[in-house]
């Protein structure tokens, strides 16, 4: 995870737009300290470094660029920071109303289905019910009849 001020049609998941800059960053790191993910831009496993970085060295990340941390545990990390995005927007939303409820919930939903698109398996069977069902409560909370999941799509 990183800043960028450029969006690229390379199927990375981008967030923003935000105006107030330094909640931004505070935002990032909390997420980095919390799940461990890289922040290198290494396209792995086509480019990876010949070491780890200071971030491992520190604690910030588990090295997954250099073999220290497996494939699976990786994902098992990218797939909980993912599913709590979508989360927090879902908890947020119920506190808000109007248009910034219904784009919160937007939000989430594109996190859900947008991570399904790039990673149908969703890190495995546990995952993808804990997705699915988060899914239906989205749509439950934007009024939609009969909400579908993942599977129902």
């Amino acid at each position: 995870m990183y800043v960028t001020r450029r969006l690229e049609n390379d199927g990375a998941r981008y967030f923003g737009p935000y105006t107030e800059v330094g909640a931004m960053r505070q935002a990032l790191e909390v997420v980095k300290r919390l799940y461990t993910v890289r922040s290198c831009r290494y396209n792995l496993p086509d480019e990876a470094p010949a070491r780890a970085c200071l971030d491992y060295h520190i604690g910030r990340c588990r090295a997954p660029c250099v073999g220290l941390q497996s494939r699976e545990e990786y994902r098992a990390i990218f797939h909980e920071a993912r599913y709590n995005i979508a989360l927090c927007r879902t908890r947020l939303a119920q506190a808000k109303t109007g248009a910034e409820r219904a784009e919160l919930l937007k939000q989430a939903e594109l996190d859900i289905t947008r991570t399904y698109q790039l990673y149908p398996k969703m890190g495995g069977p546990e995952w993808f019910e804990k997705y699915d069902a988060l899914l239906k409560a989205i749509r439950k909370f934007r009024n939609q009849p009969n909400p579908k999941g993942l599977r129902d799509a």
